[in-house]
């Protein structure tokens, strides 16, 4: 997907139980921002029980993240989308059938800057039930020529 106008979300709809033919999806967003916002994503519209740890790094300071039971997973937060800068966030989502949930790696570096975030999730959905992704902000809009790019690895 590439913007072709300014865009605060955009839904992927699989249409099938996407993790019957892929082990893993991964997506990728570039782009501009218009104002600072927290990049979130979402599945079927299930806004409730995602979980995830791990890491803001600043310039000079590192600080833990624990996101418990949000509606949403967040890939980056305002302290590191600012407004006018480029970022780069990448979600990698895989299936845990013996848990029945989805795990995630959530990364996201903003401008020339040092600052990034990781994190490692989880959502306690069955991944067969899987069929649509949206990705949003919190406020503002990233930029036309923004792209997502959605990949899967074939089982």
């Amino acid at each position: 997907h590439k913007a072709e106008k300014a865009e605060s979300s955009k839904t992927f709809e699989f249409g099938d139980k996407i993790f019957d033919k892929y082990t893993r999806i991964i997506l990728e967003i570039k782009g501009l921002s218009t104002g600072a916002f927290e990049l979130r994503a979402i599945f079927n519209g299930n806004a409730s029980a995602y979980y995830a740890q791990g890491y803001q790094q600043t310039t000079t300071t590192r600080t833990t993240i624990n996101n418990n039971s949000l509606g949403y997973w967040v890939l980056g937060t305002t302290q590191v989308i600012l407004s006018g800068i480029e970022f780069l966030a990448t979600l990698e989502l895989v299936p845990i059938t013996s848990g029945n949930r989805v795990h995630a790696v959530l990364d996201c570096h903003g401008g020339q800057s040092a600052k990034h975030e990781h994190r490692l999730g989880y959502q306690n959905s069955l991944p067969e039930t899987i069929t649509s992704l949206k990705i949003s902000t919190s406020t503002s809009s990233w930029k036309v020529g923004t792209t997502i790019e959605v990949y899967g690895i074939r089982k």
